[in-house]
């Protein structure tokens, strides 16, 4: 992160992951502009209580133990109700001993926001699955997460 660029920095989420919630570590300038709300430090699930926080912890546990990828094709509904799609790769973080383990999110919007619009919340998945990094893939498929 030290070297991070920042054209990648800018569309990253961290997150602190718990054995029933993850907890915004750190959120990118360009999440911030596109959802025009503050994360950091919150409760992922109580900022998304539309989403299937225990399909999202399997999903995330299982990347954590593979460790592998998570990748996402969603729709999020704008302050216009445009659905709009955007798709997000997950990715476990090497952590130090004694800190919970963390998951990076990237993500970039497949359709084009107009400059007065912003994104309100997410209205689900149209894909998952998961992603090998190199280490393989669980045995179990990807949960639906809402």
């Amino acid at each position: 992160m030290d070297n991070m660029n920042p054209k990648v920095a800018k569309y990253l989420m961290i997150f602190d992951v718990f054995s029933e919630d993850m907890i915004v570590r750190f959120q990118g300038e360009g999440i911030s502009e596109r959802r025009q709300l503050e994360q950091t430090g919150k409760s992922w699930f109580t900022l998304n209580p539309h989403l299937d926080a225990p399909a999202v912890l399997h999903n995330v546990w299982h990347a954590i133990q593979q460790p592998c990828g998570v990748w996402t094709e969603a729709i999020f509904v704008t302050n216009v109700q445009r659905r709009l799609r955007v798709e997000a790769l997950s990715l476990p973080l090497r952590v130090k001993e004694g800190r919970p383990p963390r998951i990076l999110n990237t993500s970039i919007g497949l359709d084009t926001m107009s400059f007065d619009e912003r994104a309100m919340g997410w209205q689900g998945s149209i894909k998952i699955g998961w992603h090998d990094a190199g280490f393989g893939v669980p045995n179990t498929p990807a949960l639906p997460v809402s």
